[in-house]
């Protein structure tokens, strides 16, 4: 497998929705419910900068793995609680279908807790949890909850549902990229 350079490949809100549901539809064989595409698009939301600062079409800023083409760039990961800022390899990926397909594989069959707890019943605080107890992020659990129903909730408003929201501005957690996006506004 090769290793690509850390090119950014952004995607606008539209074009994540609709490859979510069509890798949604191709794995699960039937359409998704607005509120787990709205989970999934705030998870990759918040680990993109919402398509800004996505790099190599990684929508889940997945670590390189056996099989994958892959990217290395600098992240902030939290050991002891304390930011660090280190390079890391990542996996890369040809497309945004591409990169979309494997986040979803990855998320019903490797992040059980999160999928089960978060993405089917459409809640946060279960999703943010999930992701956590399995190793998926090293961010502090409230403050990547916090991102993801902000994300969320926009999303919601977005797809139909009851939710009014602004678009969040955060900054994505894997990848500190200092051009991609502001600083999150305080928590409300």
């Amino acid at each position: 497998m090769a290793e690509l350079p850390p090119t950014k490949t952004p995607f606008t809100s539209d074009e994540l929705v609709a490859a979510l549901r069509a890798a949604y539809r191709g794995q699960m064989g039937a359409d998704a419910t607005n509120h787990a595409i709205a989970m999934l698009a705030a998870h990759v939301a918040l680990e993109t900068g919402n398509g800004v600062a996505c790099i190599q079409w990684n929508v889940g800023n997945f670590k390189a793995y056996a099989g994958t083409d892959s990217t290395e760039f600098t992240t902030t990961e939290y050991i002891g609680g304390k930011p660090v800022t280190m390079r890391c390899l990542f996996a890369a990926y040809q497309s945004l279908d591409e990169g979309v397909r494997s986040y979803l594989k990855s998320m019903w069959s490797h992040w059980v807790r999160a999928w089960n707890m978060g993405v089917i019943p459409g809640d946060c605080v279960g999703f943010a949890q999930g992701l956590h107890d399995q190793g998926y992020y090293t961010a502090p659990v409230s403050s990547y909850m916090h991102g993801v129903a902000r994300w969320y909730a926009w999303y919601m408003a977005k797809l139909g549902g009851d939710s009014e929201a602004t678009v969040p501005e955060l900054q994505p957690i894997a990848v500190a990229l200092p051009d991609a996006t502001p600083d999150p506004p305080d928590a409300a």
